[in-house]
């Protein structure tokens, strides 16, 4: 396992400003859809039978243009936090590339003898995808789920705090067992990469 600090230090500071701003706007991205569902309920709530046709059109429209600017608010932010961190993430690839074959060749011949030079090629593009896509995508699609994760507990405890409170007290438990869950596979891929070199 590689720390994280070690996959982009090939980044220049600038560089990662940017992706920071990426992160910020997947964080934000990830606030949208509960918003968007919390807005959804408004509009189920409207209807009713002491609540006047002209009363639910009226909030029907009004939430319909607050989705609407949700919606593309999370369009506009995702593809936004999307292309930052595409970006970012390529050019990290590049640049492990680059600096994976240049090590390469200032090896001594010996080396190349220990190794199947025909498998080198493949195995610097199959470890800078995997790169391309830890500091890119993963990392994106982690944020954006801790934004919404954090979004949703925060209108569950404002419009339902004790069933909040509820899923509160359970959360530790379902963390406790994703961790377990997650080193077991994490065991498991070690295993099968050390099996198959």
């Amino acid at each position: 396992m590689v720390p994280f600090s070690k996959l982009i230090a090939n980044a220049s500071k600038g560089e990662k400003f940017v992706m920071y701003i990426g992160w910020i706007f997947a964080f934000f991205t990830g606030i949208g859809m509960p918003l968007f569902a919390q807005f959804m309920s408004k509009i189920f709530n409207s209807f009713g039978p002491n609540v006047s046709p002209k009363e639910t059109l009226h909030q029907v429209r009004t939430m319909f243009f607050v989705m609407l600017g949700v919606g593309c608010g999370i369009g506009l932010f995702g593809t936004v936090y999307w292309l930052i961190l595409l970006r970012f993430s390529n050019t990290i690839s590049r640049r492990t590339k680059e600096s994976y074959l240049e090590a390469i060749l200032k090896q001594e011949t010996g080396w190349f003898d220990s190794f199947n030079y025909t498998e080198l090629s493949s195995r610097i593009t199959k470890e800078t995808v995997a790169i391309n896509k830890a500091v890119g995508e993963k990392v994106g699609l982690m944020i954006f789920a801790i934004g919404m994760t954090m979004c949703g507990f925060a209108i569950g405890i404002i419009n339902g705090w004790s069933l909040a409170l509820a899923n509160c007290a359970i959360a530790p438990v379902i963390g406790g067992c994703a961790a377990v869950f997650f080193k077991s596979i994490e065991d498991k891929s070690a295993k099968a990469l050390k099996a198959y070199g």
